[in-house]
């Protein structure tokens, strides 16, 4: 007796569901088996259903190689994407540091034309106060000389 004829003379309330099997799963031979064992028909018709629903969930070595060939085509994919927005970003703090390094240049010779000038207005207001001051000084000694040399001299030689 069929299997699969049987169960489709099943009640509607029966737990049996007819399910295509994989080929390797060949129920006539296990139903030969099991009716050998001492196995009532519907014991057998129960049993042989139940291993080929569990077959169904079985992986097969194909099922596993074409599982790990789709895993390692996307692991690859990822990894092209990750590698190629690494490199975008890499790209952008380049560039991100090139222009901060310009900014901090520009600031560096604002800052150094800036120290040039105060250095240049100091030296003026030095030279100023020392002429006013070697004038003081020759007004207050009357241009007096030590050694044949006026202090005026002195002042300007040290200058």
């Amino acid at each position: 007796m069929n299997p699969s004829a049987k169960k489709s003379e099943a009640a509607p309330d029966s737990p049996m569901r007819t399910a295509p099997l994989p080929p390797k799963f060949d129920r006539l031979s296990v139903m030969n088996a099991l009716r050998a064992a001492a196995f009532s028909e519907d014991q057998a018709t129960v049993l042989v259903e139940t291993l080929g629903e569990a077959h169904l969930c079985l992986a097969t070595k194909d099922d596993l190689d074409q599982a790990f060939s789709t895993l390692r085509s996307d692991i690859k994919t990822s990894e092209t994407g990750i590698r190629r927005d690494m490199e975008k970003m890499e790209t952008g703090i380049r560039h991100d540091m090139e222009k901060m390094e310009a900014g901090i240049r520009h600031d560096m010779l604002e800052m150094k034309s800036d120290l040039r000038g105060e250095i240049q207005g100091l030296r003026g207001e030095m030279e100023a106060r020392f002429n006013k001051l070697s004038w003081q000084i020759m007004a207050s000694t009357g241009g007096a000389t030590i050694a044949g040399t006026s202090i005026l001299g002195l002042l300007i030689l040290f200058k």
